[in-house]
């Protein structure tokens, strides 16, 4: 990593004064899959892709609120939301604490949400004791990082925080294999909490609030993903008449050849994907 790059959540959560037509938040389903340059150039919009990899709900959440809060303007948010990312097992943790960490013990919802996803002895340590959550995460809160002027990644500026995925597809895709689990997983009340947070943030500031699930590799979601986070992500949808496009199970995917492994889309995929959902989504979101 050089000196001069910083991780594209800190360049996210320190743009002051941005505006946008729309941001797209979430895990690396949209970093990597939402071609932000083509959806522009089909819409006529200007956006942002604020995905990153590893992140669930309660991420998306304080990013989206700490841009806005920094005075950028936006009149639409888009948000990627995975079944799977409701349940307890879902992909949140270990949490990349460290994005976040000069705003604890400044914001009452960076502290809340410190306090809700690690273990509370660490929130009043680096919320009381600051200089140990420095010495924890010397790799990414250094002092030279902080004084010295930085740049995030010019490749993701040029390509408005999208990331190409270069490979076409993993050697382990697709399985032989993908048998029928058959299970139930036990819904994070704190997820849906997130989830919640976002949407009413969106109302706050008077953005068009609209959420879309990516494709997923057809075989796999029908033996892994399990139906009651699929019905629990449907009805606080349908309850809170929001807008949600479900491309999961898309016949448009049924190509092995369009991803890159169960749960990503290939660069070629993710084209594909980005033209359809320009499609869907152009008689929704604000100009």
């Amino acid at each position: 990593m050089s000196k001069l790059y910083i991780d594209k959540p800190s360049y996210v959560i320190n743009c002051k004064n941005q505006n946008f037509d729309y941001l797209v938040g979430g895990s690396s389903r949209v970093h990597n899959n939402f071609n932000t340059v083509l959806f522009d150039s089909l819409t006529g919009l200007s956006g942002f892709n604020i995905g990153y990899g590893g992140s669930g709900l309660p991420q998306n959440y304080l990013m989206l609120y700490l841009f806005l809060k920094n005075g950028n303007t936006i009149k639409n948010y888009i948000q990627q939301v995975d079944e799977g990312g409701l349940s307890r097992n879902a992909f949140t943790h270990p949490l990349s604490e460290y994005f976040f960490m000069h705003y604890l013990s400044i914001d009452n919802e960076v502290n809340q949400f410190y306090k809700t996803n690690v273990p509370l002895y660490k929130y009043y340590i680096w919320r009381y004791i600051p200089v140990i959550k420095y010495v924890e995460y010397n790799n990414y809160c250094r002092l030279s990082n902080i004084l010295s002027n930085k740049v995030v990644d010019q490749n993701e500026l040029k390509n408005k925080g999208y990331a190409k995925l270069n490979i076409e597809r993993k050697d382990s895709f697709p399985s032989m294999n993908y048998p029928d689990v058959n299970i139930e997983l036990e819904i994070d009340t704190l997820n849906i909490y997130y989830l919640n947070k976002i949407y009413n943030l969106c109302k706050e500031y008077s953005v068009n609030y609209v959420c879309y699930t990516s494709p997923v590799y057809k075989k796999y979601h029908l033996s892994y993903t399990p139906h009651n986070l699929k019905k629990t992500l449907d009805d606080y949808n349908k309850s809170n008449e929001i807008e949600y496009f479900d491309f999961c199970l898309d016949k448009n995917y049924n190509n092995d050849f369009l991803f890159l492994d169960e749960t990503h889309l290939n660069a070629t995929g993710t084209d594909v994907f980005t033209k359809q959902l320009a499609d869907t989504l152009k008689n929704v979101l604000k100009k």
